[in-house]
This record gives C-alpha cells, structure tokens and sequence, in this order.
C-alpha cells in the first residue's frame, strides 16, 4: 500500500528565510508588527513615474505606505503551484496621496498573491487568500478615451477595499474599484469588476453573485 509523507521545511530554513526576509524589509524603513514573519523572500517594488533618469529612488515615499499584516506565507509551504508574493506601489504624481497603499490588518497572512496599487488596497480582519490572487487598483485604462494613453494622470484609478471574514479564492482578480463585503465568498478564477455584498458568494467572468448565505 502506497503511503504519503508531507513535505517539511526544516524549521532552521524557516528561520533562517525569515530572518532574511525582516532584514530587507527594515533596510526599505518599513515598520513591522511584533512577531511579523515570513516563509521566504518576496517581491516588493517601488515604482516613481515622477522621477527624472538618474535620480535616485526615494523610498521614504514608500515605505510607510506598505503594512503586510501578521506575516507572508511566500513560498514552500503551499500545497498548490504558485509563485511568492508580488507587492507594486507606484508614485504617479506629486501630491501626498498621488502613490499606492496596502495596508493589511494585523490579522491576516497573505499567500502567493500579486499586488499593484497606485491608490490604496486595503484588508480586513481575518481575510484568507488562495493562491495567485490578484488585485490592482489601476488597470491602466484612461478615463479619457480621447486623451493621453499610458499617462498616469489619465488612468481609471479605485481603491479596493475586503471587507473582515472575506474569503478570496485561487486565481481570482479583482479590479479597480471593488468593495467585498464582510463574510463574502470569490470563488476560483472570478473576475471581480463589481462589489460583492456582505455574506454572498461571487463567481464567474464576469464574477454574478451565485448564492446568497443569508
């Protein structure tokens, strides 16, 4: 009879990825909460569509705009195929609130999802994440059909906002934009281009709701 043996991570790799992991994020200046943690390494850029060729990067407008909750489960330990974690800020214009934001509760452990903000992407109280979610408030669409394409200051810009005890599934996307309320259900591989009411379940592209829980 065949027998099934979980893969295991030694806990000294563990640490030892943590550990690196706390170390780039404190050389970006980023505050972490105490016990943050992370299974590996992930990919944090810092994009400045205001800075001329040459100048050098100021993280100082970024590293206060990226709040990663309790911790990152980045890669190695999922038991679905997926690639670590992806966060994009991006600075468009000169203004305070002109580049994006994540800011995840204290709560919540993101998987290997992928993240681009110009705005705010925000996260709730105990959200789970499946594998490769995305979410970007930018899609790069312009507001203006007849102006400028590319030009940041003519792209349709929303801020996402998941509500507590959501809960997103594999491969979903979520665009510009989209509310979902607390205790709502994404089901895998919807594209989310509308809010979603609290205690519902959205699915399909374009994501409907499909149920209702109460």
């Amino acid at each position: 009879m065949a027998g099934y043996e979980p893969f295991r991570i030694p806990h000294q790799v563990l640490h030892e990825r943590n550990m690196e992991a706390l170390a780039k994020f404190r050389g970006m200046g980023m505050k972490l909460r105490e016990g943050f943690w992370a299974t590996g390494m992930p990919h944090i850029q810092f994009v400045d569509l205001t800075r001329a060729e040459g100048e050098p990067l100021d993280v100082s407008w970024f590293s206060q705009r990226l709040h990663l909750g309790n911790g990152l489960l980045t890669s190695g330990l999922s038991p679905f195929h997926a690639d670590g974690l992806h966060v994009t800020l991006v600075k468009w214009g000169p203004g305070e609130d002109d580049c994006g934001r994540v800011d995840c509760d204290d709560s919540v452990s993101l998987s290997e999802c992928s993240i681009v903000s110009y705005r705010e992407v925000r996260i709730g109280r105990n959200v789970l994440f499946g594998p490769s979610v995305f979410m970007f408030d930018c899609d790069g669409s312009p507001e203006d059909p007849a102006g400028a394409r590319g030009d940041a200051r003519n792209m349709r810009m929303a801020p996402i906002v998941i509500e507590d005890n959501a809960w997103i599934g594999a491969n979903a996307i979520i665009m510009p934009g989209v509310r979902i309320g607390h205790h709502a259900t994404v089901s895998t591989s919807a594209v989310v281009y509308e809010d979603v009411a609290p205690h519902c379940l959205a699915a399909g592209n374009p994501a409907i709701i499909a149920a209702r829980f109460v």
